[in-house]
């Protein structure tokens, strides 16, 4: 619906906030009830970065490879 879409979206730019103020771990919070349900890859590459600010490299590369087989064409 474009009420999801509209939270989803409110939800990738608040995260994304969150990551450019080094603070990972709280924009991983933000999105990790929706990671799962929604394979948006917005929120898996957020999930990616938000691994990476807090020095967990594998994670990172976990999420970073989730998100590319979700990537827009």
């Amino acid at each position: 619906s474009t009420a999801k879409q509209m939270q989803k979206d409110d939800l990738i730019a608040q995260a994304t906030t969150l990551i450019e103020q080094d603070k990972g771990q709280e924009a991983f919070n933000l999105i990790k009830d929706s990671l799962e349900s929604s394979n948006n890859y917005y929120l898996y590459r957020i999930a990616a970065q938000s691994m990476a600010s807090m020095n967990d490299p594998s994670q990172a590369v976990f999420y970073y490879e989730k998100a590319l087989l979700l990537t827009p064409n």
